[in-house]
This record gives C-alpha cells, sequence and structure tokens, in this order.
C-alpha cells in the first residue's frame, strides 16, 4: 500500500514526452480541402516534412528532434479547422459538426504535443551533471 508521500512524489514526477508522435486527419467531407491539401504538399515539401497526402486525408509523424519544422504546417492546419468550424453548415449538419469537432480534438493534441516537447526540461542526466557539479564544488572547499 502507498503512503501519502510515495503519491506526492508520483504526483511531482514529470512524465517524459514520446520521441515521435503520428498525427492522421480526415478532411473528407469538409469544403475547400483541394486548395488546402495543396499548401500541405507545398509546405512538406519546402520544409523537408515526411507528410503523406492521400485522398482527403493528412498523416505525419513528429520527432522530438525537428518539432520547429512542423511550425508552419501546424498554423496552416489551425488556420482551416478554425476556418470550417466557422461554416454555417456546421450549425445545421450533425455530421458535419462532430467531423469539425474530431479534427479540433486532433489539432489539440498535436499542438500539446508540441508544447510538451518545447517546454520539456534536459533529461535525468542533465540534472545529475547539475548534482555532480554542486557535488564537487563542496569537496574543493
Amino acid at each position: 500500500m502507498k503512503t501519502l508521500v510515495d503519491y506526492i512524489k508520483e504526483s511531482q514526477e514529470k512524465e517524459e514526452v514520446a520521441s515521435s508522435k503520428s498525427f492522421k486527419f480526415n478532411f473528407a467531407g469538409c469544403e475547400g480541402t483541394e486548395d488546402f491539401l495543396k499548401s500541405v504538399q507545398e509546405i512538406a515539401t519546402n520544409n523537408d516534412l515526411a507528410v503523406t497526402v492521400e485522398d482527403e486525408k493528412v498523416s505525419f509523424t513528429v520527432n522530438k528532434d525537428d518539432i520547429e519544422k512542423y511550425s508552419k504546417l501546424l498554423e496552416v492546419l489551425q488556420d482551416f479547422i478554425h476556418l470550417r468550424g466557422k461554416d454555417q453548415k456546421r450549425a445545421s449538419d450533425e455530421q458535419y459538426a462532430q467531423k469539425l469537432h474530431k479534427l479540433e480534438s486532433k489539432l489539440v493534441e498535436l499542438s500539446s504535443y508540441l508544447e510538451d516537447v518545447e517546454n520539456e526540461e534536459p533529461g535525468e542526466d542533465g540534472d545529475n551533471k547539475d548534482k555532480d557539479d554542486k557535488k564537487d564544488n563542496k569537496e574543493e572547499e
């Protein structure tokens, strides 16, 4: 049985962010996807991103090491999804509203992942190095 101290320690430990994460957006049924998908393809080509655009689906994997490359893609995805969210069709068509809600959820998931990677502190090695430096300083005194 865990003690209260154990629970507190676990809650204060930061979870490690995955080194990569895959995302898939399905824009089937959304209006204006043709031009949007062309711009996604263009951004992927210009920024050397491994983005697959097939039918009306966009899929890609974000790696921790190259998240900066995905900022433009994230911006375009946000703009398109928010624009579609303001459509009149969303208010009158329940299926369309649910589809947009799924896209918005995926977008939030992508934004959260990118934010977690950016805010992630250096790994245990960096923390231990600081502790080792402090120990060395004490020994020198």
